[in-house]
């Protein structure tokens, strides 16, 4: 897992889950939290995103394995206990640091015949892409059908980890008591409730300082960090 934290209209989790037996693995980065870019109140989004998907994970039969550290040195040890045959994500839309980051695990994989299969969840296509052609290959994109993902896991043994102390992470003060909160469900209430109250204002009043509060959909962290997909909404 990634930024892709639900199992609904989870594409490369459908995809593993039915090739092999399956270890859902996230693996936290200190250098990557350490980015100018992240703070405590992001963290603690995220960590309620994890929370929730593990409890979710323990009902399909095989729950969330958190590690902390360099995600090579973690698969290095995850390959000599278990025979690694297959790696499975979506695609990152990130930062320097995520890009040079997949590109080294790229590498690894490649050193060790490792197959790693990326999917994509959001409308940025990798490589040369003539214009022209992006809007057809992003409706390919949208209109795919949502994969029905609710396969048991088989529970394969392996101490599942914990998170981090807060006090690991080197953040600055950073109390935000109005912060959204993370996970799933907090993001399909508030979805439910843009649908419901706030998307008829939502084009007139989003770019007004004075009434964007009111009409925005507050569903950007729950896109960024893939509680709720594309496709989905």
């Amino acid at each position: 897992f990634k930024k892709d934290l639900r199992l609904e209209d989870n594409e490369a989790l459908y995809e593993a889950s039915k090739d092999f037996k399956l270890l859902p693995i996230y693996i936290i980065d200190k250098d990557q939290w350490n980015q100018v870019a992240y703070s405590d109140r992001q963290w603690q989004f995220c960590k309620e995103c994890l929370i929730e998907l593990k409890e979710e994970l323990i009902l399909r039969g095989q729950p969330l394995v958190i590690r902390t550290g360099k995600v090579s040195e973690i698969f290095d040890d995850l390959n000599k206990n278990f025979k690694i045959r297959g790696i499975y994500s979506h695609q990152e839309t990130g930062d320097f640091y995520s890009y040079n980051r997949d590109k080294k695990i790229k590498n690894w994989a490649s050193d060790k015949n490792i197959e790693w299969k990326e999917y994509l969840q959001f409308a940025v296509f990798r490589g040369k892409l003539n214009r022209d052609y992006w809007s057809n290959k992003w409706r390919e994109h949208i209109k795919k059908e949502i994969p029905n993902n609710n396969n048991k896991l088989g529970r394969l043994s392996i101490n599942i980890g914990n998170f981090p102390s807060d006090d690991f992470f080197e953040f600055k003060n950073d109390l935000c008591e109005g912060r959204l909160r993370g996970g799933r469900k907090e993001g399909l209430k508030k979805l439910d409730s843009f649908i419901n109250k706030r998307i008829n204002s939502y084009s007139k009043n989003i770019s007004d300082p004075n009434k964007s509060f009111d009409s925005c959909s507050r569903l950007s962290p729950y896109i960024t960090w893939g509680c709720l997909s594309l496709r989905e909404i």
